[in-house]
């Protein structure tokens, strides 16, 4: 089987990148640089995209259960696994562009693993940190960024669901006459912002997976689990709360020419 070349490959596997702040911009670029390289070597074989999300979600399984053994080079170990799934899956997407099998089931696949390993983490923190210090802040503190993970990844996930069964509603009643397939409408994602607007979109990406496991390997490194846990246990709740009253502000407007009559 005759593959392209690197260059050729990106082109066809990687998006060209939108406007992003300035973290997720920047590990985007680090993760694609990568990542087509493992592609390339994958297309060769006969994966599908569905069976290395499988494959990752295995992967992360291992690193997570290697960091809550609480040994200093097994937690090292089970961090860079984690980085390795998170690289894989920039290249479970870049499969499925190439074969032209990215569906919306590929996509709940890949927010189903994501769901359940994010979480696992900070299971598998806690309980490092606890075999140490047992603590019941350290409990606490686990509980709490465990809990606020799931529940901001799912702020978005809740309204896109509000959407869909709006569509159905739509659809059921005849009110839907969807015309043309249209651009949803940015102008009001584009007006002024506030300061803190401004300053949460920048600050936002630190919250975020790719992010967060960087941190955890700097955390792992010097030993100071205990503080990443602490600033996460904070954060996410605060994270969450901005989510859910920014998804509930912004309503169903951006989504409203998919239903309106």
């Amino acid at each position: 089987m005759m593959v392209e070349s690197i260059r050729e490959l990106r082109k066809i596997c990687q998006e060209p990148p939108p406007q992003l702040p300035f973290l997720t911009k920047l590990y985007n670029r680090f993760s694609k640089f990568f990542s087509i390289y493992i592609t390339k070597i994958l297309l060769y074989t006969k994966i599908t995209a569905n069976q290395l999300n499988l494959i990752m979600f295995l992967i992360a399984l291992i690193g997570i259960y290697l960091i809550s053994i609480a040994n200093f080079k097994f937690t090292i170990i089970g961090i860079i696994i984690l980085h390795l799934e998170a690289l894989l899956d920039a290249v479970d997407g870049e499969i499925a562009r190439y074969q032209k099998k990215a569906s919306p089931m590929g996509y709940f696949i890949d927010t189903l693993t994501h769901s359940a390993i994010h979480p696992l983490i900070f299971m598998a923190i806690t309980i490092n940190i606890y075999k140490s210090n047992p603590s019941i802040l350290v409990v606490t503190f686990g509980f709490l960024g465990s809990i606020f993970m799931i529940l901001s990844d799912i702020v978005s996930v809740l309204k896109h669901e509000a959407v869909f069964m709006q569509i159905i509603k739509s659809e059921q009643s005849n009110h839907n006459q969807i015309i043309e397939k249209k651009k949803i409408n940015q102008n009001n994602q584009q007006a002024k912002s506030s300061s803190f607007k401004k300053v949460y979109k920048e600050l936002n990406p630190i919250l975020k997976y790719y992010v967060f496991l960087f941190a955890l390997l700097f955390a792992g490194v010097f030993n100071q689990l205990y503080l990443l846990l602490i600033f996460y246990a904070i954060t996410l709740p605060i994270n969450w709360i901005v989510l859910s009253i920014y998804e509930y502000k912004i309503g169903l407007k951006p989504w409203k020419h998919l239903y309106e009559k």
